[in-house]
């Protein structure tokens, strides 16, 4: 991580200052996607003070209990034999409960996972209330630096973890592995700290977090994938695909065209602004 930081903001904070707080990444890979019917079979994490690693990353193995689908474990490479002999979580989640409440040193850390409320804390509850350890992760509390990189680089053409973190310098070892995972996530979200694009305080960032949330979800009403509008002067701006990011003025007609007849996806409003934008086109170089 970068050693720079907006020290002068820091100091004025009446709190400590997120680049000053002991964060706990966290990330679980799982037999599938649905944290009632599938199990967790890795669960790994990494406190960060300072941006510094506090202590060695933490990785455990679980056995499931069930059968790992052959699709899955090529997505993380964890197979029924390498969960054979490892503990069940009703271990493994207990010393995972320690250290979401306390860090190496001894501090609460805030905690943080890419893409974690909606993905791997609902799995994590859902393990916990199955094994009886009473301890739940509210959602809410979990700095998600997805949720900042949808907002502030909706450009981006693919904005998951590990493209996110080499966009910030990070390279994941190895993609899919919970330690890595957990790590690079740190990663990201300290970049987006150091840019501004994430405020300083932690209660300020979760509010941050809540309003960009919110305004993610009205845009993707609006909008869908198609496009999306500039953070600046809300111009529409292309949302997917090789022109994601261009304004939709810049667009050529015939890509235009081309959305309103072959994407039977778009929202009302999406398809109004691309055949205006397309009209235009048009009168601009005087074609039919």
């Amino acid at each position: 991580m970068h050693e720079n930081r907006p020290m002068a903001v820091a100091e004025e904070l009446e709190s400590p200052s997120l680049l000053d707080s002991t964060i706990f990444a966290f990330d679980v890979e799982t037999t599938g996607l649905d944290p009632i019917e599938d199990r967790i079979v890795q669960i790994g994490g990494a406190f960060h003070n300072s941006g510094a690693r506090l202590g060695p990353r933490k990785s455990s193995l679980i056995n499931p209990g069930v059968p790992i689908p052959p699709e899955v474990t090529e997505i993380h490479g964890i197979t029924d034999a390498m969960v054979a002999g490892a503990e069940s979580f009703a271990a493994v989640g207990l010393r995972f409960v320690d250290d979401l409440r306390q860090g190496p040193d001894c501090e609460e850390p805030v905690l943080c996972g890419y893409n974690a409320p909606a993905f791997d804390v609902p799995f994590i509850n859902a393990e916990l209330n199955r094994h009886g350890i009473e301890h739940r992760i509210d959602p809410t509390r979990v700095l998600d630096p997805l949720v900042f990189v949808r907002w502030h680089h909706r450009g981006w053409r693919v904005r998951n973890l590990e493209a996110a973190a080499r966009r910030c310098g990070f390279g994941i070892e190895r993609a899919h592995s919970a330690a890595d995972d957990a790590e690079a996530a740190l990663h990201v979200l300290w970049s987006l700290l150091e840019a501004g694009l994430v405020p300083l305080r932690a209660e300020d960032a979760f509010t941050a977090q809540r309003r960009l949330g919110d305004l993610l979800e009205e845009e993707w009403r609006r909008f869908g994938h198609a496009l999306y509008l500039d953070r600046v002067d809300g111009r529409p701006r292309v949302g997917f695909g090789a022109h994601c990011g261009v304004l939709l003025a810049d667009i050529d007609r015939e890509y235009l065209r081309w959305c309103l007849g072959e994407m039977g996806d778009l929202t009302d409003e999406a398809r109004a602004l691309i055949e205006e934008a397309a009209k235009r086109r048009s009168e601009k170089r005087g074609a039919p």
